[in-house]
């Protein structure tokens, strides 16, 4: 189901009137599938809240649950298993049915990010130590329901144009990691090693051709589930790209499968090197 930008604002209204309501809230934006108009009718609300927050979880529950239709509320909620990349408040509930997930982030500590972000890609930042230039892309793909001051506009305004240092960077990384995927994969199948290692071994290094690829098209990865669709419009790719691409993730898996599919990257990684030389 695609999106369009009136629909996720009715949809996210009630929820972004209490918001509004409270006066530390200096802005909410809508972000994940729904901002990306990649949603289908089980897709969550994912919000970042941003403001001079204080809200203790006693706080934020009794807040949520005087609103009418809320349901399963659950404060800093995570999944099992995964560690939490944010060191901020977080809720979930479901409103009238639909799951919305809310990320609060202090404005001051969300400025700073995306300045230091912006001027230095290789920093860590405590409170999102890994990958924080993805911050980048959560806000520039992001839709803005709540702006009173324009204060979540300006901070979007720095992020383009894309910065050639960050550009430069990503490419670097990802390209080697794709070189030591493909020797990797390459091994697994010359030893016979086993399919869990070469299933591990690929998923890396399709992760780095989309990191490739977002950075060489100059855009911010926007940190999807839904790669396929993300890629699938950028103006750079490679010959028939999304079919090869498919057709490999598809297997088989077994020897034969895996010696075509570690040949096939080897030349898709030559190709995405030639568009790198040329752009």
């Amino acid at each position: 189901m695609i999106e369009n930008t009136e629909s996720l604002i009715r949809l996210a209204l009630p929820v972004v009137n209490v918001l509004a309501d409270e006066g530390s809230v200096a802005g909410v934006l809508c972000i994940g599938s729904r901002a990306l108009g990649l949603s289908d009718a089980d897709s969550d609300v994912d919000l970042l809240v941003v403001g001079d927050l204080e809200l203790a979880a006693g706080d934020r529950k009794a807040l949520w649950q005087s609103m009418p239709d809320i349901s399963h509320f659950e404060t800093n909620a995570a999944t099992p298993g995964w560690e939490n990349g944010w060191d901020w408040y977080q809720d979930r509930f479901r409103h009238n049915g639909i799951l919305f997930d809310l990320v609060y982030l202090e404005k001051e500590w969300l400025v700073s990010a995306v300045q230091q972000v912006l001027k230095n890609p290789d920093v860590s930042i405590s409170e999102m130590p890994f990958r924080p230039y993805t911050l980048l892309g959560l806000l520039d793909h992001s839709v803005i329901l709540y702006d009173p001051h324009s204060v979540m506009a300006e901070i979007k305004s720095h992020l383009r144009p894309y910065p050639q240092h960050l550009r430069k960077k990503l490419l670097a990384e990802s390209r080697a990691v794709m070189a030591e995927a493909v020797d990797e994969l390459q091994d697994n199948v010359r030893r016979e090693i086993g399919t869990t290692a070469f299933l591990f071994h690929l998923s890396r290094l399709n992760d780095a051709v989309a990191t490739f690829l977002f950075a060489l098209n100059e855009t911010y990865n926007p940190c999807t589930r839904r790669v396929e669709a993300a890629l699938k419009n950028l103006p750079i790719l490679p010959a028939d790209f999304l079919p090869r691409y498919t057709r490999l993730l598809q297997g088989p898996f077994d020897p034969a499968g895996k010696t075509w599919a570690v040949e096939e990257y080897r030349q898709l990684i030559q190709e995405l090197q030639t568009l790198a030389c040329e752009v």
